[in-house]
């Protein structure tokens, strides 16, 4: 136990005094101009606006397992997450001795000149563990102009726990770095009026940090009675490599739960989430957002309940406090079919990190604002049809508040603005299926369509109408685990490049054109120790654009090891 309080001080010192010398000058052995990476697209589900609140996990790859194939394309996602009164206690669970070892090294190597290193190595005893999870992956050449729409990706990542008989300590320490080109701009425009680019743009190296330190305290019991908190600071920052932050946004989240469940399946809790935010980039906008959700779960048996409400007080231009419901009721109509159906309400705020994840092409300076999600309704079918087999539908409506949309910087089209729809509604509805045979294979259907309601902008920018995702996983070969997944996102709508600001273009949009990503994923047992990996990426090598005037990479294949210790 002391060898591992020994490790986590040394870790936990070495990653903060290597991310304070990282902010203050370019590292050493940065991937050069002819070496950073391409444009790599964010996957499709995207993290929601800033709500943290759960910590972020590192998961050693498992010997076992199989990784998720990463598709290049995203989708903004604003579904309200769901907040449940009923806090289960988490009994300290002990390692078996086959746990211990995880730590593995994976490298490999693809098109595109594209170096994968992905390593873990932990120690741990039977109640305790820390780990230090390290990922780098770049491509030397691009979609476009080669080395100029190239891009990079370091990822650190201190993860443990620490127990006591009566605490666990969860400590929090992330840090990433992104370099990148803003190498899209819309041609036709350039040439219409080359002087309204700026040219250095498309040869500067652009760079992304983000810093998280924190903890998580719980206690643990096996009397009905749970609490935990969660204090940490965040600091994103972009700018021009050899130059000083162009933005900058720091954040202070706080954030708990307390609960207590009586012996009649009746239990009560209170989650409260806060966040407090300082954005910088010539001018300082400082924003605050506090979430307090007290509420009572039951369990009838066949039908479970949650009741409960929300107060939220918001400061960013202008000070709000907001009142929300949270009520959800779970009805087993037999043993194959259940229906469920919710009433939330959300509040968020943006940051410069979350808004990142979302478009990593920026302006120079944004204004940020929280976001409020003052109703959330959904209502969902489950149907158990055969034992391997079952189907869900889905339908729901959101308000929001102060949506996040994307367009065009009016003085360089290689650049997106934030901006915030003040009166924004969602519509949403669907259905997914999921088949599994024999236990070796499972075939994965989900259809959403979406629909929306605008105020201030005419059109919901970059927003999709349809999304389509096929998937199927195979372990029927002793040894080789198979993942095969298809993504299709449809009726995107990006601005018309409006240069002059001509009002009668103001409105006026480009529909993209339709994006088919499918993904393979391979993965061969070679002997008890080693593994061998083979991905392709885009298939199809569709040059697809998830934002306007930036095209994907084609087809992407990598080759490499796993090897375990």
């Amino acid at each position: 136990m002391r060898i591992i309080q020994i490790a986590f001080f040394l870790l936990t010192g070495f990653l903060v005094g290597e991310v304070i010398a990282q902010d203050q000058t370019d590292a050493q052995g940065e991937i050069e101009d002819v070496q950073v990476i391409i444009e790599k697209d964010k996957p499709l589900e995207l993290p929601k606006a800033n709500r943290l609140y759960e910590r972020s996990q590192v998961t050693p790859l498992e010997k076992n397992g199989t990784e998720q194939v990463d598709f290049d394309v995203n989708e903004p996602s604003y579904k309200s997450e769901t907040f449940k009164p009923k806090f289960e206690p988490k009994p300290v669970v002990f390692r078996s001795e086959e746990d211990f070892f995880n730590n593995y090294v994976k490298v490999g190597f693809g098109n595109y000149l594209s170096p994968l290193l992905e390593a873990y190595a932990g120690i741990a005893d039977r109640r305790n563990n820390i780990g230090f999870w390290f990922r780098h992956e770049s491509f030397a050449k691009g979609p476009v102009r080669g080395k100029s729409s190239a891009f990079a990706q370091n990822q650190f990542k201190l993860d443990g726990d620490y127990i006591t008989r009566y605490l666990k300590l969860s400590p929090i320490l992330n840090y990433e770095r992104e370099g990148f080109y803003y190498y899209g701009y819309d041609h036709e425009a350039y040439e219409l009026s080359p002087t309204a680019l700026v040219d250095r743009y498309y040869q500067d190296i652009a760079l992304f940090q983000e810093f998280r330190i924190g903890t998580t305290v719980e206690t643990i019991s096996d009397k009905g009675f749970n609490a935990a908190v969660t204090p940490s600071l965040s600091r994103y920052g972009m700018r021009i490599k050899g130059s000083n932050s162009f933005n900058a946004d720091n954040e202070f989240s706080l954030d708990g739960k307390i609960s207590y469940e009586f012996e009649n399946d009746l239990s009560f809790g209170v989650k409260a989430n806060s966040s407090f935010a300082n954005y910088k980039s010539g001018e300082s906008f400082r924003r605050s957002a506090i979430l307090i959700r007290p509420g009572v779960t039951k369990d009838f048996g066949i039908l479970k309940t949650e009741l409960g409400v929300g107060f939220g007080f918001s400061k960013d231009s202008a000070s709000n406090s907001y009142f929300y419901p949270d009520l959800m009721a779970q009805f087993d109509v037999n043993d194959q079919i259940t229906v469920i159906g919710e009433v939330r309400g959300d509040l968020m705020t943006n940051t410069l990190g979350s808004v990142y994840d979302q478009n990593r092409y920026l302006e120079d300076s944004l204004a940020l604002i929280n976001t409020n999600v003052p109703l959330d309704i959904s209502g969902k079918v489950n149907i158990q049809v055969l034992d391997q087999f079952w189907v869900q539908g889905f339908i729901g409506y959101e308000v929001v508040k102060h949506q996040l949309l994307f367009k065009h910087s009016k003085n360089d089209t290689s650049r997106f603005t934030a901006v915030f729809d003040p009166n924004f509604g969602r519509f949403e509805m669907g259905g997914k299926g999921v088949y599994s045979l024999y236990g070796h294979t499972s075939v994965s259907l989900s259809i959403a369509l979406y629909g929306y309601d605008k105020d201030s902008e005419p059109i919901a920018w970059f927003m999709p109408h349809r999304k389509i995702e096929f998937g199927v996983e195979n372990t029927f070969v002793k040894g080789l685990t198979a993942k095969m997944r298809i993504t299709s996102l449809a009726g995107i709508k990006a601005p018309y490049t409006n240069l002059n600001n001509d009002p009668v273009l103001a409105s006026s949009f480009v529909k993209l054109d339709p994006i088919v990503d499918m993904g393979l994923d391979l993965k061969y047992d070679i002997v008890d120790q080693v593994d061998a990996f083979f991905t392709l990426n885009n298939i199809f090598n569709q040059r697809y654009m998830r934002y306007a005037n930036y095209p994907s990479r084609g087809m992407t294949v990598k080759i490499g090891f796993i090897f375990h210790f």
